[in-house]
């Protein structure tokens, strides 16, 4: 399963794709030139939710407080993955 982000954010990440394979989740350009390669984002369920989100538009803390509900996690605890996703992200040029 790949789909296109979309959302208030598209406008920055519309050529990105989320593909499904095996129950590891990935984030790659389908777009970019081979001479400037950049392997895909390996993401777990949970940062392919985050991604999901966040780029549909859901600001920060809604993301944490429904994600905190869902999930039955404590809010810190969701608080520091997304912390730590959005890092990865950008460490990683996304």
């Amino acid at each position: 399963m790949s789909e296109k982000f979309s959302g208030k954010n598209a406008d920055i990440y519309k050529r990105y794709l989320i593909a499904e394979a095996a129950g590891v989740w990935w984030l790659y350009d389908p777009e970019q030139p081979a001479f400037e390669y950049r392997k895909p984002l390996v993401m777990n369920e949970f940062g392919a939710e985050v991604a999901r989100r966040w780029i549909s538009g859901e600001d920060i803390e809604t993301m944490i407080k429904s994600i905190s509900s869902e999930s039955g996690c404590d809010a810190g605890t969701v608080r520091e993955d997304i912390k730590m996703f959005f890092d990865d992200l950008h460490r990683k040029g996304f």
